[in-house]
Order: C-alpha cells, then structure tokens, then sequence
C-alpha cells in the first residue's frame, strides 16, 4: 500500500499519516527485531514481543525499544 517497507522508516510516518495521527502517538508493536528499531528511528514508541522466531534478539529488542513483552495481555 505504500510501495516501500518496513526497513524504511518513512512507512511508518505514511501509516501515522493515514491514520490521521501524529508519528509519536503511536505504539508500534512487532517481533522483528529490524522493524522496531526502525519504527523506533521514525518517531514512534516501539514495543518488541517475543516470538520463537526471534528469540535470539531479546535482549537487543530490551536494549532498543521502548518496551518489550512476551504477551499481548502485557500491553494493557
């Protein structure tokens, strides 16, 4: 939809955008270690959640996001 990816940090200014909501209003939640470090870089909270596939970067996600959780039900 936005002909970019989630390696550029623009889409997530796009996405904000579209929701008709600053970039920093955003909670941006994701296993990908990559994802939210560049969410992160364009302004928005970023929370890291564990996924078995991304169990290595735990601690790289707790050193970069602004959060991390194992569960969704950790966020409310």
């Amino acid at each position: 939809d936005f002909g970019t990816t989630k390696a550029n940090p623009e889409i997530y200014k796009m996405a904000a955008a579209r929701m008709g909501v600053d970039v920093g209003e955003v909670i941006f939640v994701d296993d990908n270690i990559n994802a939210v470090k560049t969410a992160k870089a364009a302004g928005m909270v970023s929370v890291g959640i564990f996924d078995e596939s991304s169990a290595e970067y735990v601690d790289e996600f707790k050193a970069a996001a602004d959060g991390y959780v194992m569960r969704f039900d950790e966020l409310v």
